[in-house]
């Protein structure tokens, strides 16, 4: 019997500790700021032609701003896209460019970042064929490709859609909380989507733009990435993710389906119109 499935044996005797997930996961790799060690994919063999949007992993559409060495991890070869939201202000969205491209922070890093609109456009941080260390850490969810479990750094690219993510209704307006206390400037409501059933709690809008883009971004990078294998699945640790998260196939993955212990975006607004491109 292999140590994964040794693993899988516990897992389904007792829910996971931390300390266990941590352990499960130092077997598929460590991931800290300088990303994960290399993989050689061998459930992954067949590579698609040069796509004419990429230039050696850059997007044509985007705007270049390399990200800090200590965010960018080694080569990889992408299969799926990993779909999150920054849940972070419009005004931010310099600010955000600034300590990816210029300070290591925590390592954590995306390929794109989606503004709201065409002045604030794509900025494109790491080329698709690197490891740009959007999905991981402790109890995080896995891809499952053929008899292997594979961290989704390694088989991702990764889209921020520059968001607020989830709001709170503040002395009447709408507000970015965190930790417990509001942050930057309030909402414009009409940019707001309530929620029927919490009140008081709503969701920041994905724009049209933002709509537009990131359909015709999917659609580049799936003609440019390598199939994804039969079969494939993703496996979360620790909880079952919400239904709202949930997708049909793995083409596509929201960082709330992979790790919904710790994470919810990109909302349920976003979730939803990934659902509406059937992707």
């Amino acid at each position: 019997m292999s140590f994964i499935d040794d693993i899988d044996k516990a897992l389904h005797a007792f829910e996971a500790t931390a300390e266990q997930v941590a352990t499960r996961l130092a077997e598929l790799g460590n991931f800290g700021t300088a990303g994960p060690a290399a993989d050689e994919h061998p459930a992954v063999v067949v590579l698609p032609a040069p796509h004419p949007a990429f230039v050696n992993g850059w997007w044509s559409r985007a705007r270049r701003v390399d990200a800090h060495a200590g965010r960018m991890g080694p080569s990889i070869r992408a299969v799926a896209t990993g779909l999150h939201s920054t849940d972070m202000l419009p005004d931010d969205w310099e600010a955000l460019i600034d300590s990816w491209s210029k300070r290591p922070g925590d390592g954590a890093c995306a390929n794109f970042l989606l503004g709201r609109d065409e002045r604030q456009g794509v900025v494109q941080l790491v080329p698709t064929t690197r490891n740009s260390n959007h999905m991981g850490g402790t109890g995080h969810g896995v891809f499952v490709i053929g008899d292997r479990e594979v961290h989704p750094n390694l088989v991702t690219n990764s889209i921020e859609i520059h968001c607020a993510g989830g709001v709170r209704l503040v002395n009447g307006q709408w507000r970015l909380v965190e930790n417990g206390a509001a942050h930057g400037a309030p909402l414009p409501a009409e940019d707001v989507i309530p929620d029927p059933a919490r009140p008081g709690r709503g969701l920041h809008k994905i724009t049209d733009y933002q709509r537009a883009m990131v359909k015709q971004l999917l659609a580049d990078l799936h003609a440019a990435q390598a199939p994804l294998p039969a079969g494939t699945s993703t496996r979360a640790f620790g909880e079952t993710p919400p239904s709202w998260s949930k997708h049909a196939g793995c083409r596509v993955v929201v960082h709330a389906e992979m790790d919904p212990v710790h994470r919810a975006d990109p909302w349920q607004h976003g979730c939803a119109f990934v659902r509406e491109l059937g992707l």
